[in-house]
């Protein structure tokens, strides 16, 4: 083989493996940006992710399920419930069920549930190894309550409905987003400046 054909095995053989490494390094990059985004939508809210983000979430040993830490944490902190369904209706997993959710839903039960008022809910379905399983997701849902104590203090007009109005905002949704009619958006800690003007 003369010198000229070993140069050229030699340069494709290295710019190959610049390649190849280069490859790899763009992969693990994404894979760990992947995983630092997940982890963010679990922080801020469990109802952005899909059914494949939740089946990573969930811990199956065999013989139960059951979710990773950060997800109950997740939850606690915006005060929700999570339950996991068997096949049945079973709940085989539950962290912070309210008591009058049920520990066991007839057919269309949950569907009910995820149309309900009283509750913002989310659910997936997950395939869990050789079975699917309904995960169900709820935060309180103080909208309601929330409105008849707007009206009431929009109908009263004194500085005291007012203010316990304020006071009933941000306790129930600290980080509660609220839209005025012409779309601008306000955070409940900033609600102070919309509502004196009920007055």
């Amino acid at each position: 083989m003369n010198l000229r054909k070993k140069l050229i095995i030699q340069y494709v053989r290295q710019f190959s493996g610049f390649v190849m490494v280069l490859l790899i390094c763009f992969l693990v990059t994404l894979a760990v940006l992947g995983m630092k985004l997940l982890h963010e939508d679990i922080e801020v809210d469990l109802s952005r992710l899909t059914a494949s983000d939740i089946a990573f979430q969930l811990i199956n040993d065999g013989e139960s399920i059951r979710v990773e830490k950060r997800v109950e944490k997740s939850v606690e902190n915006h005060e929700g419930w999570l339950q996991i369904l068997d096949e049945q209706g079973n709940v085989i997993y539950a962290y912070r069920s309210p008591a009058d959710i049920p520990s066991r839903y007839t057919p269309g039960e949950w569907m009910a549930m995820v149309q309900s008022k009283q509750y913002h809910v989310k659910h997936w379905v997950v395939d869990q190894l050789d079975r699917k399983v309904i995960v169900l997701y709820g935060t309180p849902a103080p909208e309601e309550e929330l409105m008849s104590l707007l009206q009431a203090a929009e109908s009263s007009g004194s500085a005291e409905a007012t203010k316990a109005l304020q006071e009933t905002f941000l306790q129930k949704k600290p980080g509660m987003r609220f839209t005025t009619a012409k779309g601008a958006f306000y955070r409940s800690g900033t609600i102070r400046l919309l509502l004196p003007s009920l007055n």
